[in-house]
């Protein structure tokens, strides 16, 4: 028996960058529509833009421009929010996975990024990509995952994908 299990990261704060959760809210709800459980969707955000001062419509997040369809889960369902969302949440998340070797890992991460690096909410805690490669082969090593797919949306993602070289593992960067 296999299962399919998601982490989606929002590195992100401040509505300036709204796209950044309105991304991870979105891909969030296609899961769950295509089968996914809320159980196993790890859901990080920071979760300051629905609520935020500058946000028009209080309360909800959209995807489009149209505002026909609030992607915005509520802050319960978001697993790490504020200070809990940073680069070691992330390594552990990769590499403490509670999953089995039979299971389909899916990891989306966006935010803005920069040569061998990913950002967090914390302009001085940055993801490493070797620490982000250390992570992946833990999670290797402890037979964590059949197939994972690690799409990364920032810029210089492709810099951090070459740093990455486990197993199983499929990657899909902005740049």
């Amino acid at each position: 028996f296999s299962a399919q299990y998601a982490i989606l990261y929002a590195g992100s704060n401040g509505f300036l960058n709204y796209r950044h959760q309105a991304d991870i809210f979105t891909i969030y709800n296609q899961l769950l529509s295509r089968g996914f459980t809320q159980e196993n969707i790890c859901l990080y955000a920071y979760d300051d833009i629905a609520s935020n001062i500058s946000n028009p419509y209080k309360g909800q997040i959209f995807h489009s421009i149209d505002h026909k369809l609030n992607v915005y889960p509520g802050s319960s369902i978001i697993n790490y929010k504020g200070d809990d969302v940073n680069s070691q949440g992330f390594y552990d998340s990769i590499s403490k996975l509670p999953t089995t070797e039979s299971d389909y890992v899916f990891i989306y991460y966006d935010n803005h990024g920069g040569p061998g690096t990913l950002g967090t909410p914390d302009f001085f805690d940055i993801i490493e990509g070797n620490e982000l490669s250390n992570s992946f082969n833990i999670a290797v090593e402890r037979r964590l995952y059949k197939q994972c797919l690690f799409i990364i949306e920032a810029c210089y993602s492709g810099s951090v994908a070459e740093l990455i070289n486990a197993s199983n593992l499929a990657i899909i960067t902005a740049v």
